[in-house]
């Protein structure tokens, strides 16, 4: 899983070049509740990041005519030498360079440079959604079990003889020699029949309730 599958494409982006005015780009960084602006070049190499809050300190602390200012180009005002990530990068990776800078989007870049899109913290929200299955309804149970090999693949059958659906497995240490706990979202109309199947094959289920899918905001 790379970086591509929750990119944001530029397409979709309001982005800004360094010959745009200051004027301009308050102007849609207002109209769009923007806080941050990728920055293209002409030949659309991604080029850094503009920020509502450097501009007006820019402002401030330099002796410039509003007008004057709001006209000049916001080439001097952006920050360049922004991390990017390349398109091929695996997406945890992606997550912990956003981590331990404490960002809230990687731009993505080809190997010629070209600027393709942002990697954002709300993406990454969404992709663990997905991964614990909160994008639909279901049983989340969870079973402790001894930690030896093969244990999931017992678990996965046990649930899938009843024809049911497995919307999700993640498995969790649980800081106790031999054991492991493993929480599945699965989709079924034979709840009791899935519990049943689970205890029978040695695990212990700790818990089970329905979980309905989280609405989109």
């Amino acid at each position: 899983m790379n970086a591509l599958m929750y990119m944001i494409p530029k397409e979709k982006l309001e982005l800004a070049k360094q010959t745009d005015s200051v004027e301009d780009i308050l102007k849609r960084m207002k109209e769009g509740s923007f806080k941050t602006l990728p920055v293209i070049d002409e030949a659309k190499h991604f080029v850094g990041v503009i920020h509502e809050s450097s501009i007006y300190e820019s402002f401030f602390y330099n002796e410039v005519k509003k007008e004057e200012f709001l006209q000049a180009e916001i080439r001097p005002l952006v920050k360049e030498n922004v991390l990017t990530v390349d398109k091929g990068t695996d997406f945890f990776e992606v997550i912990l360079r956003m981590e331990k800078l404490d960002i809230h989007f990687l731009p993505i870049v080809d190997s010629a440079q070209q600027f393709m899109g942002i990697v954002t913290r709300n993406k990454i929200f969404e992709a663990f959604e997905s991964a614990f299955g909160h994008n639909r309804d279901g049983y989340l149970i969870e079973v402790v079990s001894i930690d030896a090999k093969g244990q999931l693949a017992r678990l996965a059958k046990a649930i899938s003889s009843t024809h049911s659906n497995i919307a999700s497995m993640v498995h969790f240490d649980v800081n106790v020699a031999s054991l492991e706990r493993v929480i599945v979202k699965v989709e079924t109309e034979k709840i009791e029949e899935v519990l049943e199947n689970i205890s029978n094959e040695g695990f212990r289920v700790t818990n089970h309730r329905f979980v309905q899918k989280v609405k989109q905001s």
